[in-house]
């Protein structure tokens, strides 16, 4: 796919996805980067749309707490992702704590990793969650199996 083709693309699946929020970004692969609740980021040659859509749980434990786990919280991203032919959605909960759920989900040869998430737990009043990911390009061996661990 050109470079110049994808622009229209991602168009497209923002005016499907609802009309983009001002605060809508675009990022490079391999940079981190924030987003607030309901906003969304462009991955340029990565041909991916990700959307910040909601934190379900989170049971971390505040700092000045004395709890016997560290607790999780829940991220909800919708991620577009360009076809041959036409854009596929998919539906992706990442995890702050790597023993409850992912903290990295695949989509060919790039990986969406969770970096954070603050604030870094949930107190009553505190809705205004924003959470910082990165965008990893994997190295693939001849055959299609993946040669990386994404770093963590």
């Amino acid at each position: 796919m050109h470079r110049w083709s994808f622009v229209p693309l991602a168009l497209l699946v923002a005016s499907c996805a609802g009309s983009t929020e001002p605060g809508d970004i675009s990022v490079s692969v391999d940079t981190e980067f924030r987003l607030s609740l309901g906003q969304s980021a462009l991955v340029e040659g990565a041909e991916l749309w990700i959307e910040f859509r909601a934190v379900p749980a989170d049971s971390r434990c505040p700092p000045w707490a004395y709890c016997f786990w560290a607790g999780d919280a829940e991220v909800e991203l919708v991620v577009w992702e360009a076809g041959s032919l036409k854009w596929k959605r998919r539906d992706v909960e990442l995890h702050t704590n790597p023993s409850v759920g992912p903290l990295v989900v695949t989509f060919g040869v790039y990986a969406v990793q969770l970096v954070g998430l603050e604030p870094g737990f949930r107190a009553e009043g505190n809705r205004e969650y924003v959470v910082t990911l990165r965008v990893l390009r994997r190295s693939l061996q001849p055959g299609g199996s993946d040669s990386s661990q994404v770093a963590v």
